[in-house]
């Protein structure tokens, strides 16, 4: 494959010498090879697969050490993980994606409602009932349309109760923050990949739904509790465990009922 050689650089101008491999003043390199499509796939191979922050050596550890990978990468290991905001946003973009590919299983369901609307013999409590039934689809729908915006809200909120319980502690909220940008990225993989399916394949509002909801809970739950047991080694013992399993259980409850909250609002009495 040709490549393009130059005794300045194509970046920022700086001379090169015949012996740099690269750029003395930013570090590109000096031989770079004609963009074509195996450039691009060495590209995409190369920034996921590299070991200095290969994204599959961070799910390993997400998956085996979160709390020991996101106390490595605060204590000043950034090199060897995936980029923690990077991961994050890609983890919302996943679920956008499955919620969006697998489609919307109450889309049939809405159209019923909309043309119901329009008889014209429709008492006002059967149009209420109709309403608020449209709005609850809508609300559903914009959740996962919308689940990146959703976890970038509730992630802060998250964190600040994580950041109470543990304000004694020797990190501050943005490293708080910086840590649960790796746990709550891991749980939107694992609720776009395991549990978002599901939720596609069975009635919204039954028995098993709810069951599987819980399930879901029960995991990040249970995943944040893992993650700052680890992320603190001095918590082992003397209750330790359970604080962190309080503390996860309060942050995700409160998360909870303050959507829960907004949402019957808007079902109750949005437009």
């Amino acid at each position: 494959m040709s490549s393009v050689q130059s005794t300045t650089c194509l970046n920022c101008g700086h001379a090169l010498q015949p012996d740099h491999r690269f750029c003395p003043a930013c570090g590109q390199a000096t031989h770079l090879h004609r963009i074509n499509g195996h450039y691009l796939a060495h590209e995409a191979v190369h920034y996921f697969t590299h070991a200095d922050r290969g994204i599959f050596l961070l799910l390993a550890s997400l998956l085996r050490q979160p709390g020991i990978a996101a106390r490595h990468y605060l204590a000043g290991q950034r090199k060897k993980y995936f980029p923690p905001l990077t991961f994050f946003l890609l983890g919302a973009a996943i679920l956008v994606f499955m919620s969006k590919w697998i489609g919307n299983p109450g889309g049939e369901a809405l159209q019923n409602i909309q043309a119901a609307l329009q008889n014209p013999g429709l008492s006002a409590a059967e149009k209420q009932q109709l309403l608020v039934a449209r709005r609850s689809m809508q609300a559903a729908d914009f959740t996962a349309q919308y689940a990146n915006f959703v976890n970038m809200l509730a992630t802060p909120i998250l964190v600040m109760w994580m950041y109470l319980f543990y304000r004694r502690q020797r990190l501050n909220f943005i490293e708080h923050l910086v840590a649960n940008l790796y746990f709550v990225g891991f749980t939107s993989l694992g609720y776009s990949l395991l549990f978002v399916p599901v939720f596609h394949a069975i009635k919204q509002g039954s028995s098993v739904y709810a069951i599987i909801l819980f399930l879901y809970f029960v995991f990040e739950i249970g995943y944040r509790s893992i993650s700052y047991y680890q992320l603190f080694p001095e918590l082992k013992g003397k209750g330790g465990g359970w604080r962190c399993v309080l503390a996860s259980l309060c942050s995700t409850l409160f998360w909870f009922l303050l959507s829960f909250t907004a949402i019957t609002l808007y079902v109750l009495y949005g437009g």
